[in-house]
């Protein structure tokens, strides 16, 4: 993802400082070891949208299709960054179009039986030992989570930097369409499954490049990277 969105930073140094900062993040970190399918889905999700710039439409095409078959809900991130391609960048179409048929019917071969099973009903889908599906009993816990999945120091300071460099902040998301449209879709799939942080991670890092594009003194990324660490020492728990 910093291949595909920070193309125009200093590569060495900051790509450096943003995989410390990935890492020193503990539950970003830790989610994404454990043998899972969450960490396979960023992977293969990120992968596939760096062959989708680089225009390898087939080899990118298999990817997304594969991280469609892997957590169904990416589809909302890959037919987001579809459609904000073909409608709002205006990028060329008939390729759009094409990967776009390719990764469906690629993700939808691996829902192929359960849906003949079920005979093309959606009966099967439903929310297993979640919260309740009403906004009262969701958000509290979408709150929590993400405040713990961003960092309890962490969080606070990247909102303060942002107060204090409004503007820049703005001007980098309005650049960066694509990389806030994928943290909004994120954090709306969270709201109405606050269940795993895994969840929040492809949010958690598109949050990191904005951070990275609008802020380049290396001083405040250290600090960022040093509040990240401390929250492997002292975590709170509500």
């Amino acid at each position: 993802l910093y291949l595909c969105f920070c193309k125009n930073e200093p590569e060495l140094n900051y790509l450096f400082l943003f995989i410390l900062i990935c890492l020193t993040n503990p539950i970003l970190f830790l989610d994404n070891t454990n043998p899972s399918d969450a960490p396979l889905s960023l992977f293969l999700f990120s992968t596939g949208t760096y062959l989708f710039y680089k225009k390898y439409n087939i080899y990118g095409a298999i990817f997304f299709g594969l991280t469609i078959a892997t957590r169904a809900n990416y589809a909302l991130f890959i037919y987001g960054l579809f459609f904000y391609e073909f409608l709002i960048n205006k990028k060329n179409q008939s390729y759009i179009g094409k990967i776009f048929i390719f990764t469906s019917f690629i993700g939808g071969l691996f829902y192929l039986p359960i849906l003949i099973q079920n005979k093309f009903s959606l009966d099967f889908i439903s929310n297993s030992g979640g919260p309740s599906i009403e906004l009262e009993s969701l958000m509290p816990r979408f709150l929590y989570k993400t405040l713990i999945t961003y960092g309890i120091f962490t969080f606070p300071t990247l909102i303060y930097f942002y107060i204090l460099n409004k503007k820049k902040f703005n001007a980098v998301i309005l650049k960066n369409k694509i990389i806030f449209i994928l943290i909004i879709l994120n954090l709306l799939i969270f709201i109405f499954i606050p269940t795993k942080t895994s969840i929040i991670s492809l949010a958690v890092i598109c949050s990191y490049l904005i951070f990275f594009k609008a802020i380049t003194k290396k001083s405040i990324l250290v600090l960022l990277i040093s509040l990240n660490f401390i929250s492997y020492f002292i975590s709170f728990q509500f």
